[in-house]
């Protein structure tokens, strides 16, 4: 007679459900408890030390000080490493991973304590021995093991002195389920650590299931700053293979001093030559220009977003010019296919000159977005618009001071209506016709009144014709006293000119970047669920 099979997991044997609940356990363990009331039942013993891990681990990031007792202080990739290899289902919890800080807070004597004591046998040994990326690497596991050590080990009285390169590396074989990694600031490349990072890469080009997932698979966001660890001239080099991740999506790249650096990205014997396919956005913060953003962007020509920020000069002289060459640069690479451009200066304290700057002699720079063809969200300070209108003012010029100086000095002493109408013109181009979203920052001062009235002047009446697809403008209208009083006249005239034209005028009282774009310099996720368990057993109590 035959025997019928199970229907369902309740009518397997109860003493085989358990195994199957732990084996469940992060991915599909809140499903399955949520599947019957029976199930339910059987996953309370797991619920507490479920949600335990997942408040700990789901969003990651290494401190000094741990809110949990029952869960060690984790403050450096050794530390992670050792409690994976005691429990090494946590691995499989930490979604975000914000390893920035890896190895900084044990300046503290009590967060040095409990750095993990190290031996040739047991857990932690075991990890490294069985390994797959270390032997697809050809790394003798014992070998990149007793480096890890030698680097944790070492008595330094400097603030990185528990930082270790091999372990940090190591750390990125454990993460199946991470979507967004942050690399650590100490981050230095060494030949046996990049071997192995090519390695994770070719891992995850293979074919595989959830539970064989290899680790970094499913990454689509990554960032990383330059910090004196990793100069300027090694870090996209060292981005370039996790660029190559088959799902990723995202880079922020830059959270450092990285201007004056020029960027390499390998020879072209690289096996990751064509890395970017999947990227969609990129952002850099004050990245060198022809350095950095033209050799990513030549590597990366179906981008569709970017977001190029750099720190703003304090002299009035050269304001917007580094923000026009990047514009250019930006448009002659990948104008024709992008779709959202936000360009943003950080400002900075600088005392200005008693004279004009030898670089202020420089032929002023003019910005053409005509090549912008599909561009719907477009972002920029105003500075942008006055180097069209100062090389508007200076073109025909002749004399003994810079071209820019007599352009300052003819806004200074204000326009004629012929002169209005040439920088009317200069300033046309700034806005492509396809943008949807337009976003204006400004402080109110430096003569942006004129550049408001030069680009907005009859908006109403104009409005089809040069920007039909315009719905919102978010414009800069500082309160507390720093915008001039004949900015502020323009602001309101605007509001009229929008309101005639049926486009949404946003105004703001900073000076902000508006669009959605993620914080650079301490990367924050979304908080967690304080609660989980709160929130399972209220959809438990449905059934």
């Amino acid at each position: 007679m035959a025997i019928e099979a199970p229907s369902s997991l309740t009518d397997l044997p109860i003493e085989l459900l358990p195994g199957i609940i732990e084996y469940s356990l992060p991915e599909g363990f809140e499903s399955l408890a949520l599947t019957c009331r029976a199930l339910y039942t059987l996953c309370i013993p797991f619920i507490e030390h479920h949600n335990r891990l997942r408040k700990r681990f789901r969003e990651f990031r290494y401190d000094d000080v741990s809110t949990d007792p029952s869960l060690p202080c984790i403050s450096a990739a050794i530390t992670l490493i050792a409690y994976i290899a005691a429990e090494p289902r946590a691995a499989r919890y930490i979604i975000h991973a914000d390893f920035e800080l890896d190895g900084v807070y044990p300046s503290n004597q009590a967060s040095r304590s409990i750095a993990p004591v190290l031996h040739d046998t047991g857990p932690v040994a075991a990890l490294f021995a069985h390994s797959a990326e270390l032997a697809e690497a050809g790394l003798d596991w014992e070998e990149y093991y007793a480096r890890a050590k030698s680097q944790v080990n070492r008595d330094d009285s400097e603030w990185e002195c528990f930082y270790s390169q091999h372990a940090a590396a190591f750390v990125l074989t454990l993460l199946p389920n991470a979507k967004d990694i942050s690399l650590p600031m100490n981050w230095v490349p060494f030949e046996e650590t990049e071997w192995l990072i090519r390695a994770i890469i070719r891992k995850t080009r293979q074919p595989n299931s959830l539970r064989s997932r290899p680790s970094l698979a499913e990454v689509a966001d990554l960032r990383m700053g330059c910090t004196p660890s990793c100069p300027a001239s090694q870090a996209l080099s060292i981005l370039t293979p996790f660029l190559s991740l088959p799902h990723m999506q995202c880079l922020v790249y830059g959270y450092g001093e990285m201007s004056g650096h020029r960027m390499f990205l390998g020879s072209s014997q690289s096996p990751h030559l064509r890395f970017g396919d999947t990227l969609t956005t990129a952002h850099f913060w004050d990245a060198d220009i022809d350095g950095v953003l033209v050799e990513f962007l030549r590597r990366t020509p179906d981008l569709k977003s970017l977001r190029y920020a750099r720190k703003r000069r304090a002299d009035r002289w050269c304001k917007g010019q580094d923000l026009c060459r990047a514009v250019t640069a930006i448009g002659r690479e990948i104008g024709s296919s992008l779709e959202e451009l936000s360009l943003t200066e950080a400002h900075f304290e600088e005392p200005p000159p008693t004279e004009i700057p030898p670089h202020a002699s420089l032929p002023p720079v003019k910005v053409y977005m005509r090549s912008f063809k599909c561009l719907r969200r477009l972002e920029f300070p105003l500075d942008l618009a006055l180097c069209n209108i100062r090389a508007a003012l200076s073109g025909k010029r002749n004399g003994t001071r810079s071209s820019i100086g007599l352009a300052l000095e003819a806004l200074d002493n204000g326009l004629t209506e012929q002169q209005i109408r040439e920088i009317e013109v200069s300033v046309r181009d700034l806005i492509p016709p396809s943008v949807v979203e337009l976003s204006l920052l400004s402080r109110g001062q430096d003569h942006h009144d004129i550049a408001l009235k030069a680009m907005f002047r009859g908006f109403a009446a104009n409005k089809h014709s040069r920007w039909p697809a315009l719905k919102d403008l978010y414009l800069s209208c500082p309160t507390d006293g720093e915008a001039t009083e004949a900015y502020l006249g323009e602001c309101t005239k605007l509001s009229v000119e929008t309101a005639n034209a049926g486009v949404v005028l946003h105004l703001r009282s900073d000076c902000k970047d508006v669009f959605d774009w993620p914080e650079p310099y301490h990367p924050c996720f979304s908080p967690l669920d304080p609660t989980p368990d709160r929130r399972l057993n209220a959809q438990i109590a449905a059934f």
